[in-house]
């Protein structure tokens, strides 16, 4: 017969109002942005195959059947992952053609001159994808302080993450930040590449 203590008691009030935080921070959170397990450096990388730095030549919205969708044409500066064409062209829902706008938050976008670091995956249905959508997308910028130096921007705001499988180490930069070193992000893809 299992008996019902006062610690036991004492834990499960502390539990249960913790998850109901969560569940309505998660909620409240979602309002606004797509929720979705972080993906860190190394889990990125598995899910990939391919990564590349590409420059983006032409963003064009075309309306489906289903709502507005944006063709966009890169092509390869440099592979790190994998192999693929250049140029080649992803495929994302969501766009804007006069009137007729589909929005979906956490899709990466894209405009064109952009230089990008993408960790592309072949998709079922589109026949590439950017692993963990808005994620797996890194604008290549100048660093403003040091014109010899480039760093990574990544626009999170339309996304709310919850822990995932891979969760940042200390000795890793923190990707989630909002902009970080090119170099010490590569040295981190080629050293997960090298232990798989």
């Amino acid at each position: 017969m299992h008996r019902i203590t006062l610690p036991s008691i004492l834990r499960l009030s502390l539990i249960v109002p913790a998850v109901l935080l969560l569940l309505t921070a998660v909620s409240v959170a979602s309002a606004d942005a797509t929720v979705m397990l972080h993906l860190g450096p190394r889990d990125l990388t598995r899910r990939a195959d391919i990564i590349v730095i590409a420059r983006v030549v032409q963003v064009e919205p075309r309306e489906e059947p289903h709502g507005v969708f944006t063709y966009t044409t890169l092509t390869v500066e440099r592979t790190i992952k994998g192999s693929i064409g250049s140029p080649f062209v992803i495929n994302t829902a969501g766009g804007r053609i006069r009137e007729r706008a589909t929005i979906v938050h956490g899709i990466p976008t894209f405009k064109e001159g952009e230089r990008v670091l993408l960790f592309l995956k072949y998709g079922s249905y589109n026949p590439l994808v950017v692993v963990g959508s808005i994620q797996g997308k890194f604008t290549v910028v100048p660093d403003p302080e040091d014109p010899d130096r480039e760093i990574l921007i990544r626009d999170l705001s339309e996304a709310t993450l919850i822990p995932g499988p891979d969760l940042p180490e200390k000795s890793a930069p923190d990707i989630s930040q909002q902009k970080l070193s090119l170099d010490a992000f590569l040295q981190l893809i080629r050293k997960q590449l090298s232990e798989d």
